[in-house]
């Protein structure tokens, strides 16, 4: 039992600093790979759908065949970021299971490329397995130290350990009798014997891994999200915002990065094409900066159904229309105006206004679209008009008006600076419009009020 545990000696695991590994995303990996370790029946399948919005059955394991840990699993409609390697845990004399998972992980770990290489291994224990660790796991723990893969182990079923304890202290274990102090009493418990179990695990492996418990009831939804955040302290940082689009449980994150990845010579290609005195192109300038934002967004976002529904050029248009209802005017008076860096500022803060927008309307609909569906184009139609219709475009608009000035407007780490408080401003507003709008039946989809996802929400910064 975990009570008895001891640590084994502690192996310094690598810590990677923000200056390390700095590469840009996508010039080095689009794809998240993670391999899931665990025994049958541990709640894979569930944490899939919870945390990636994978569906198994849409899922296409590439060997076509038998289970094998080498064949990457993929759902590119549900989820076009995540690679997905699966393993079945160890039970006392499975050996050459054992070894075919150390065998598979030292084959990624050789591979010169990012891309090629494991990102993270989610080991998955399930809390209610009378037996959590065999002989062969502590094992294969041993082998893990010497790595520099990131690890969490993942608790699950702590809904039904927590059952359990409740269980064994009510009489006859007959649930319907416990009251609130039972049920108080079952937790305690069962964080007391997570403790021990997370000391052992750390103390075994070292620093640089996670534990967290995750369950199945929906009470618990804060739990998954403890453990994309503590998914994110482990991953590489250059990995983190490949991690942020393969994540689908936390708004903030996929925000964040949005703002903070943001290409910087789209700002400043905007920047020099609004500032060419007599450049009849500058409407089309705009037009660029609106397609590349969106396809940025549409990156970072990835949003559950993305691949297929907005390949069609229509839905580009539908965006458009949504953060911009005047662009054709806009772009035209920007064609024709000859003043160049005297009037430069004018349609700066437009594309301003343009992508902030865009994030804005990514992040609608990620909170509008449950993790275990796929956006359909009757979904995006009714979000955008409510967009449209709502307050937020405009109070978006004028805190750009506001903030865009002729001393800022030439200066792209400002106007991406610009960009990232009036998102921020616009999140609050964007939560309250969603919440208001949905009390009346309106739309069904939104499954909670996204507190948890508000800026600076406590315990989930990035």
């Amino acid at each position: 039992m975990a009570s008895h545990m001891t640590p084994h000696t502690i192996s310094t695991r690598r810590v990677w600093k923000p200056e390390q590994e700095s590469d840009y995303y996508e010039n080095e990996c689009g794809k998240f790979r993670i391999c899931i370790i665990g025994k049958a029946g541990v709640g894979k399948s569930t944490l899939l759908s919870r945390v990636f919005g994978m569906d198994e059955a849409g899922a296409i394991r590439t060997g076509g065949g038998r289970h094998n840990i080498y064949d990457p699993i993929v759902d590119e409609n549900r989820n076009s970021a995540l690679i997905i390697h699966d393993s079945c845990g160890f039970e006392a004399g499975e050996e050459g299971n054992l070894e075919a998972v150390k065998g598979f992980v030292e084959y990624r770990s050789s591979k010169p490329s990012l891309s090629e290489q494991l990102h993270c291994i989610w080991y998955c224990i399930s809390l209610v397995d009378p037996r959590q660790l065999h002989g062969a796991e502590k094992t294969f723990f041993t082998f893990l130290r010497e790595k520099e893969i990131p690890l969490v182990f993942v608790l699950t079923k702590y809904d039904a350990f927590v059952r359990e304890k409740v269980a064994q202290i009510v009489e006859d274990g007959d649930l319907e009798n416990a009251d609130s102090r039972d049920w108080e009493e079952g937790r305690r418990q069962a964080q007391e014997h997570i403790t021990s179990l997370r000391s052992y695990l750390e103390g075994s492996m070292g620093y640089g891994v996670k534990v967290q418990e995750v369950s199945r009831a929906r009470k618990d939804e804060r739990l998954v999200r403890k453990l994309v955040v503590g998914t994110t302290a482990i991953v590489k940082p250059n990995l983190r915002i490949v991690w942020f689009r393969a994540q689908g449980v936390l708004a903030g994150q996929k925000r964040t990065a949005c703002v903070k990845h943001f290409p910087e010579r789209i700002i400043h290609e905007l920047v020099v094409s609004m500032s060419l005195p007599f450049n009849v192109f500058r409407g089309e300038a705009l037009r660029k900066f609106f397609e590349l934002t969106f396809h940025h967004c549409k990156t970072v976002w990835n949003l559950p159904g993305q691949s297929l529904l907005f390949t069609k050029d229509e839905i580009q248009q539908m965006f458009l229309d949504a953060s911009q209802s005047s662009i054709r005017r806009t772009s035209l008076a920007a064609s024709l105006g000859p003043l160049g860096p005297l009037d430069s500022p004018r349609y700066v803060k437009v594309g301003i206004q343009v992508a902030c927008d865009l994030i804005l309307i990514f992040q609608q609909l990620f909170w509008a679209t449950p993790r275990r569906q796929k956006l359909n184009r009757g979904d995006l139609r009714r979000e955008l008009d409510l967009y449209k219709e709502s307050r937020i475009r405009d109070a978006l608009h004028a805190l750009v008006e506001g903030m865009v000035g002729y001393g800022n407007s030439f200066s792209t780490n400002k106007l991406i600076e610009i960009i990232g408080k009036v998102v921020e401003d616009g999140c609050r507003i964007l939560h309250g419009e969603m919440t208001s709008s949905r009390r009346g039946g309106n739309v069904g989809s939104l499954e909670e009020p996204p507190f948890a996802e508000l800026p600076g929400s406590e315990g989930f910064k990035i």
